[in-house]
Parts: structure tokens; sequence; C-alpha cells
């Protein structure tokens, strides 16, 4: 009101009780009432329209002065001044990148006229922030070429010019990783972002040490990657970049896990979800996604897959918050292999078309090129291997890009091609040279991996005692840190080694403790408990272990989207789930499912 009365004038509202609430002890907030409220809005719009915009200033400035930025920004928009709105974004958009709010800085993106945008460096830089991280690179080098040719043609340089060109080189470096895949370009421009940025800006120097902490793990440089992942995460916690120290956290886990320390990388997931809740206030922020899928990933490899399911799925809902495109891909390409671990093919491929829908989006991204990995994997676990044996010809056929670890998970995976095809001297010479590089980068988790693949291998091509020999390196490297995993996806074949080693006496007890949970991967691919065995189902027709997961979800109460949340598919696949439960249980109604599976004692 610009009045100097207002103190007084509540009060005299308060004891008249004229439609005024108080909201606190110290009588420092009120409100009207909403039915009152909306009659004073109608009354305005009616008798003086023409005071709106100036009022709508008024109340953003007042919530300027007092913290509350994001509503100031609300009442800008509403009162049209699209250019205050733009200097409120543009004093706190850089902030938000850091704390990974996304999601109102897109919806602001597009309520801003192009020329407002245009005219604010730093504005650009931050909504090309947006774009690279929700999977839109090629909307980010636009944004950049405007910031930078606002600060080119300036009269008079600006103090914080200098950090914006940091900023756009740290944005290419990022944006040429995520969106073309050249991790070594990419290395380049975050060495030269380091003489541009100022040591005081320790948020982007953070976010910039990460990625190129990120780049040379892409690399296969794991030292290297290390420093620079171990630098981003100080940076980050120290300028309270939730971003950067997230991202930089769990980068490192997932370097562990390459090392071979999967211990180590529990505790460094652990510590992500651990501070992603703290900073977000009890409520882990949509970034803490990426701990969790760490967490999910080490879990899977120790066989706990009801553990490692829960961290999966949380960590994918996290990143569905922010459309945060490395989070979703990494997750779905994850839980696509755990699903396939569980015996649920079907599962695995839903999860694995999830990661294809998002990889358009991401271009070239590490996660992209991993994709048909997974899907050789499935298909021949299925027992397809026409699909993987053409796959692996043609992939044999290209030219291979020296020094990019990212060929890693490639190459082995034509190594499992050819061992599936009986061409085991195939797969001894993909192998050999990738055992080699492993050794040479101290990258111990790949070496389990490896040995064991060459072990079967060796066997496949005759010479039993050079496979025995080559399983009892495996056994010794994966014993300390726990990889039943690593052995038992490998299947009869490699439990057949196991049982030679226990009866040789070779890492006896770690090889007698794989083959129990071999014995215990039969049991639960057949059901998830022993009460609702198929063969024990009254029906004709036994439900299913998913039809029975579904059914069991149906008699809480949840619909079918909810399900299909929970369970990570999709919403046709639980209804063709529900359909086929309707006709194995001869009814017609959700009620009817649940009364049946009842009296059969099913769920």
């Amino acid at each position: 009101l610009e009045s100097t009365t207002s103190v007084e004038n509540l009060e005299r509202l308060e004891k008249s009780n004229l439609f005024v609430i108080r909201l606190d002890d110290e009588r420092q907030w009120y409100r009207y009432h909403h039915l009152f409220a909306d009659f004073l809005q109608q009354r305005l719009k009616e008798q003086a329209p023409q005071e709106l915009p100036e009022l709508h200033r008024r109340a953003a400035e007042w919530l300027i002065e007092n913290g509350f930025t994001h509503e100031a920004i609300g009442h800008a928009f509403a009162g049209r001044d699209f250019e205050m709105a733009a200097d409120i974004i543009d004093s706190i958009s850089l902030q938000m990148v850091f704390n990974s709010e996304l999601g109102a800085r897109l919806q602001w993106q597009s309520r801003l006229p192009e020329e407002a945008v245009a005219a604010r460096p730093w504005l650009c830089i931050c909504f090309a922030w947006a774009g690279v991280l929700t999977g839109d690179s090629a909307a980010a080098e636009p944004l950049l070429q405007k910031a930078e040719a606002v600060i080119a043609n300036r009269k008079t340089a600006v103090n914080d010019d200098s950090e914006a060109r940091g900023h756009i080189t740290v944005m290419r470096a990022y944006s040429t990783a995520r969106g073309v895949g050249d991790v070594r370009r990419s290395i380049e421009l975050s060495l030269e972002a380091r003489k541009q940025l100022p040591k005081k800006g320790l948020a982007m120097w953070g976010v910039n040490a990460s990625n190129l902490g990120i780049s040379y793990l892409a690399c296969g440089e794991l030292a290297e990657a290390d420093r620079a992942l171990a630098e981003g995460a100080n940076a980050g916690r120290e300028a309270h970049s939730y971003y950067s120290a997230t991202v930089a956290q769990s980068s490192r886990s997932y370097l562990q896990i390459i090392q071979g320390n999967l211990h180590e990388a529990a505790k460094t997931a652990q510590k992500v979800i651990e501070l992603g809740t703290k900073w977000g206030g009890g409520h882990p922020l949509p970034i803490t996604g990426f701990g969790y899928i760490g967490l999910g990933q080490v879990f899977h490899e120790w066989d706990n897959l009801s553990e490692a399911e829960l961290n999966l799925v949380r960590g994918i809902e996290l990143g569905k918050k922010i459309n945060e495109v490395t989070i979703l891909m990494r997750g779905n390409l994850a839980l696509a292999k755990l699903r396939a671990s569980q015996g649920d093919p079907d599962g695995a491929m839903i999860a694995l078309s999830r990661a294809q829908e998002i990889a358009p989006r991401a271009l070239r991204a590490p996660e992209c090129r991993q994709i048909s990995i997974w899907e050789m994997d499935i298909k021949q676990a299925l027992g397809n291997l026409d699909e993987p044996g053409r796959w692996a010809d043609e992939y044999m056929n290209q030219p291979r890009e020296l020094g990019d670890y990212l060929n890693f998970r490639l190459d082995l995976t034509l190594a499992r091609v050819r061992l599936k095809q009986d061409r085991s001297a195939d797969a001894l010479n993909v192998l050999e040279p990738l055992l080699q590089a492993a050794q040479a980068g101290e990258r111990y988790g790949d070496m389990v991996e490896i040995l064991a693949l060459t072990a079967l291998a060796q066997a496949s091509d005759g010479n039993n005692e050079q496979a025995m020999a080559t399983l009892q390196k495996a056994l010794k490297r994966g014993e300390p840190e726990g990889y039943p995993r690593t052995f038992i996806d490998n299947g009869p074949a490699m439990a057949a080694l196991l049982k030679e080693a226990v009866s040789r006496g070779t890492c006896r007890d770690y090889a007698a403790k794989l083959l129990k949970q071999f014995d215990g991967e039969s049991g639960r691919k057949t059901s998830r408990s022993p009460g609702r065995l198929a063969g024990n189902q009254p029906l004709v027709d036994p439900l299913s272990d998913r039809e029975l997961e579904v059914m069991a979800l149906v008699a809480t109460g949840l619909k079918y989207p909810e399900i299909a949340d929970k369970l990570v598919v999709s919403l046709n696949t639980i209804r063709t789930h529900s359909k086929n439960i309707y006709s194995k249980l001869g009814v017609d109604s959700r009620a009817k499912a649940i009364d049946k599976a009842r009296e059969l004692k099913l769920i």
C-alpha cells in the first residue's frame, strides 16, 4: 500500500475479525480468508485492471528485498514485466545450476522473450546448462554463441567477462563429452578452462574438474580421473555446489568398481546419498539418484538383488524429477542387467528400451554407446545368437579407437558372443589384450571379469589345466571384495569349472560358496518365495513369478500406472499381466481377482 500505518491496519483488521488470519504467534505473517482473497482479486480485475502491473511490480520488489526470489519471479511474469523477470532469474540462475534445479529454469526460459535472454550472457549460459543436462545438447551452442557475441560487442569490458568465457569453455567441454562423445577433445577444453576460470569460482571449478575426471575415466586413465574427481568433489562441497559435488563423488564410486574396490565404492555411493539427503533438507535432491544407482550396481555384484532393485528404482525415480539424462541412461542400463540376472528377460528388454528412448537426446554420451552391449547380452541369454552374431561380425569390421576405454565393454561382449558361438580361439584373441590393458591400468575389477571369461574360453578350447590356473587367479582377485555375480552370470559352464576347482582344492572355500549361490540362483528364478512355487499353485495354468508380483501389488490397492512405476515397466505390460491373471484365475474384475488369489493363498 506504500503506507506507514500497516501495523495498525493489520491489528485493527485482526481484532475486528475482518477476513484476516494470523499465521504465527509473533504476528509477522497474515493472510486473507481464501474466499475473500478471491473476491478482492476479482474486484481488482473488474474495477482497476490497469493497476495490476504496478501492484505485481511492488510485490516482486518486496519479495526480493525479503529473500523470496522465486515468488518475486512469479509476480514479475504475472505483471508481464519480462525485463524484470529476466533480471531476477539472471541473478540466481547460476546457483540454480549448481543446486540441480532445472525444471523451473526450463519453464522460465519458455516464458521469456528471446531478446531478453540473448541480452544477458549469464542467462544464456545457464539456459544452455539446462539443455545439456536434460539431453538437449544441440540447444546449448546457439545460446553460448549469443553470450559470446554480447561479451565481444561490449564497448567496456565487465569484471566477470573472463569468468563468463571460462564458463562457456566448461560448457563446451561438457557437451563435447556428453553430446559428441569426443572425450579427448573434452579433456583439452577442460584444461583450457582451468586457465580462464578464477580459482575463487570454486563452484564452476568443481564442475570443470568433475567433467575432466569423467573424461579421463572414459579413456581408462584412472589415476588422472581419481585426482580430478577428488578435486571436483572438494570444490563442489566448499562452494555448496550440490550438482558438481554429487556427480564427482558418484563417478568416484564407479571408478572404484572398475578398480575392484567394491566395499569402498559402496561407502562412496552411500556418502553421496547421505549428503544429497542432508542438502535436500531430509529429502534427497534429484541429483542424489547417481548415488542410489552406484549403490545398486554394487549390491547387484554382491548378489543382493532385492537391495539392488530398490536402489536402482529409487535412483531412476529421482532422475525423472529433473529429466537428468545420465541418471536415467545409467539407471536403466543397470536395471536391464539386473532384470536379466533375475530371470526376467521381458523386464530387461523394457528397461533397455527406456534407455534407447533417451539415447537420441543424449547423442553419443558414454552410456549410449553401451546400449548395444546390454542388448546383445540379453538376447544371447535368451538363446538368440543370430543377431548377436551379426553384431559381432559388424563390430569386428569397424575401425577401432585406440586408447578409448569405452571400447572395453564392447570387446568384452564380443568375447562372450564368440564363446556362445563355440569360437573360443576368437574369444581368446579378444580377451588377451584386454587383460594386459587391465593389468597395466590396475583395473582389478575388470580383471576378475576378464579372467573368468578367459578360463571359460581356455576350457572350451581344451586347455583344462590352463583354464584352472586362470580361474584360480580370478577367484583370488574376486574373493576379498566378493564377486559372485561375475561368476554366476557365466552360467553352467562356470559352475562346472568351480566344481572341478573344489575337487582339486583350488580356492576351495570360495569356490564352494559360489557353487551354493549357483544352487540358490536356480531356486530364485523358479519363484520368489517357497509358498508361491508354480507347482504348488492349485491352478491348471499357474501364475508366473511376475504375475504373482503384480497380483500382490493389485491387492494393496495400487492403480495400474502406480504398479508400472513401482516395477519400472510399461503400463501396457501391466495390463497384459493383469489380463493373463484374470484369465488364469477365471475372473472378470479386480475385486474378484483379489478374492480368488487370497482364497488360493497366492497372496
